[in-house]
Formats: C-alpha cells, structure tokens, sequence
C-alpha cells in the first residue's frame, strides 16, 4: 500500500487520507467534534484481518499539536471513545492481528515516538538513535513490530520485540540511485527496497530484510532485459514475503516520468528465482494478494485518445498470461480535459482487490473514487464516491475491505470522517 499522509498549510487546505471499509454504507461518519480554534491535519489508518481499525489525526492548534485517535472492533461495530495520545503529528498507524496490538506512530520536533496500546491506555516509547526519521513502512509481524526508516540512500530497520524493546537491526546503505520505493510486508516481517540505477545504467535492484535472518540480504537484478533509463514505480510486499516490483521504462531529458513501452512486474515470491511479467498495459499501480498473485490496474481514455476514460484492473495468478482487462468502473468523473488517474490498489486478506482514482480539475479539490472486488478476480462492485477532497487517498486493506479516514471541509467545519464502501 501506498503513500500515508496530506498536510494542509492552512485552514482552507485539506488533507485527506482514505481506505476503504467493510460495513454498511451510508456516507461519511464524523469521528471528532469541530474544533473553535485550529485544524486537523495528518489522517493516518489502518485495518487488521478481522477488519478491527485504527484512525487517528493531528490537531493542529497555535503552539501545540496533539494527536487524537479512535478505535473499532470488528466490521460492523463502531469507532470507540476519543482518546488523546499526547503531543506529535501523526505519521502512521498500524494494528496487528487483534486490537490490543495497536500503534501510532509520531513525529515530536525531529525526532520520531511510537505509541503503543497497553490496555486502556496508551504509552510512548523511544525508538533507537539508528533509526532514521522518515518512515518508510511499518507493520506488526505477531507481537513484534518491524520499521524501516530512510535517510538519503540508507534504508535502516528498526523492530520491537514482544517484551516492547526497540533495536536496530540492519541498515541498507545504497550508491547513487533513483526512484527508491520501500515496502514492509504486512505479518511478515519481511521489508523489501527497490531501485533504478543512476541514468545511463539499465539496471534496477532490489534487496530484502527478512526477521528469520534479521539481516539483509544481497541486492538481486529485478529483469534480465529491462528497458532503457528503468524506473521502479512502485513495491509490494505481502504476508508470505513475496515482493512485486512495478517498472515502466523512462523518458525526458534525464529519463523521468514514465514513458511509452513494456511496463513490466518483477515478482520475487519465497524460495523461487525472480519473474518477469509483461502486464500488456501502462499499469499505474500494483497490489500482492496473499497467494502471491499480482493485480494491477490503469486508466485508459481521456484527451490523448478522446475516447471515455474506463478503469481497468488485470490479474496474474501465477501461471501462464494474465486475465484479460475487467472494467473497475465506467461512470468515471472528469472528462477528456481532465482524464482520471489511479491512486491505488490494495488486496485484503481474503483476495479481494481494491482501486482507488481521482480526477484534479485544477484548483478545485480532486474528486476521488474507489472500488471493491466482488470475489477475487471476478466481477467488480459499484464505485462509491469519496467526495471531493485536496490530497491523496490511502488504501489500507483489511480482511474483507479496508477502511476510510479523511478530513474534509466542505462546509466550512473540518472533521475528521469516515466513509463505508463494500
């Protein structure tokens, strides 16, 4: 899953992170009260495979921020009592397999904190001098929680044993690259880093951390003939510690910005020599489902065809070709002008993929959308519309959906809310 977080620079900005949730629709949800004075800021979500989910946001107040978060049991139940956890902007939050195992991560001045639930409340905890400042991913794995932090070109994993003891366990120091993505398989504990090399190298790598080993293991070639100028687009990692790796070839000046040709997947899945896989198409995102096949999805129409823009969504399921194109949806917002661009694509736990896309007018806010799979590779539910929102849509999969957080201001009063989908 994909980037977390939207900070707005003032009251008119509006962050919005979105997932997407299991439970009867029925609109947005507020989670929080207006405030008299101050925003909310830094959305941050996230669901388990019992679809039990964490949201919590920042609130953001002349000389003091504190961060605020609710709780949900279960698909269907709702959000329990508000609790504050302290001072900090949020950054991350993550539950693992039962909602005791809840954590938020924080930003307090420079430095990050991670708070953690014990029982009713909740407590802080210092992460290690090593550990780098800007999260790259984070997820339990059992009772133990697995970061990696970036620094540059260093990619450095921080864990938190069962006892809450913080350690760091391995840093991944890189030459010069481009288009580093960083992923932390959800259950794993496996991280993986993928790159391009510096231009003029057709070469793109990656390198996995694995917690049976606690170390990283040597960089591997991603494809035997990749394009030229590569660009790693985007990483996943799921349960079983298989990684995908999306890479378009490049264009421009200097090779940036994915251009026309092969986009290909390279799939790395436990105990097996990496694959290369030619999805057909000019994929913008990627999910792994649990078994280790691969979905992705595009945006095709819009003013470079001047044909309606359709979303579009194909499966790799670890034998032969991929599945022919399923349409996502077909009422897609916009027009020719403004052609709709996928944001993201996630699997839960039960197979079922989820993409999200947006349409930006310009100055007025994005309008976002996104939908949900009927069963795994089959047929495709209708699109809910998220609203109209500034910034970008979270995807954060759950065991039969995900959930949705984003703070909004349409009228005026800015909440935090939730949306249902299904």
């Amino acid at each position: 899953m994909t980037a977390r977080r939207a900070v707005p620079a003032a009251a008119a900005a509006v962050a919005a992170v979105a997932a997407l949730a299991l439970a009867a629709p029925g609109g947005a949800a507020p989670l929080a009260s207006p405030l008299r004075t101050g925003v909310y800021a830094d959305p941050v979500v996230d669901a388990n495979r019992r679809d039990d989910a964490l949201a919590a946001w920042s609130v953001v107040r002349p000389g003091a921020t504190r961060l605020q978060a609710r709780l949900r049991t279960g698909p269907r139940g709702r959000f329990g009592p508000l609790r504050d956890l302290g001072p900090g902007r949020a950054v991350a939050a993550r539950l693992g397999d039962t909602p005791a195992r809840a954590l938020v991560l924080a930003r307090r001045g420079a430095r990050l904190v991670a708070l953690v639930r014990a029982g009713a409340r909740w407590r802080a905890e210092t992460l290690p001098r090593g550990a780098g400042t800007s999260v790259a991913g984070v997820e339990w794995a059992g009772r133990r929680v697995v970061l990696a932090t970036r620094t540059g070109r260093r990619v450095t994993v921080s864990v938190r044993d069962a006892r809450g003891r913080w350690s760091t366990r391995g840093t991944l120091a890189l030459p010069a690259v481009q288009r580093l993505h960083v992923a932390v398989g959800e259950g794993s504990g496996t991280v993986a880093a993928a790159w391009s090399r510096a231009r003029g190298v057709p070469v793109a790598d990656t390198a996995r951390w694995r917690a049976a080993t606690g170390r990283w293991e040597a960089p591997v070639r991603l494809l035997p003939l990749p394009p030229a100028n590569p660009e790693v687009l985007a990483v996943a990692v799921n349960r079983r510690g298989d990684v995908a790796v999306l890479v378009a070839p490049g264009s421009g000046a200097y090779g940036y910005g994915p251009g026309g040709g092969a986009y290909q997947v390279a799939l790395r899945r436990r105990g097996e020599a990496v694959v290369a896989l030619s999805p057909g198409m000019a994929a913008a995102r990627i999910g792994l489902a649990p078994d280790g096949s691969v979905v992705a999805a595009r945006a095709t129409g819009g003013e470079s065809t001047g044909e309606v823009s359709v979303i579009e969504a194909i499966r790799w399921r670890g034998a032969g070709a991929w599945s022919a194109p399923r349409v996502v949806a077909t009422d897609v917002i916009g027009d020719l002008e403004s052609p709709p661009l996928v944001s993201g694509v996630a699997v839960t736990a039960s197979g079922r993929a989820v993409v999200s896309w947006y349409v930006d007018p310009g100055p007025a806010p994005a309008e976002h959308r996104a939908a949900l799979e009927r069963t795994p590779g089959g047929r495709w539910g209708r699109s809910v519309e998220l609203g109209a929102l500034y910034g970008p849509i979270l995807l954060a999969p759950g065991g039969r959906g995900g959930e949705a957080l984003y703070v909004s201001d349409p009228s005026g009063r800015e909440v935090p809310e939730h949306v249902a989908i299904r």
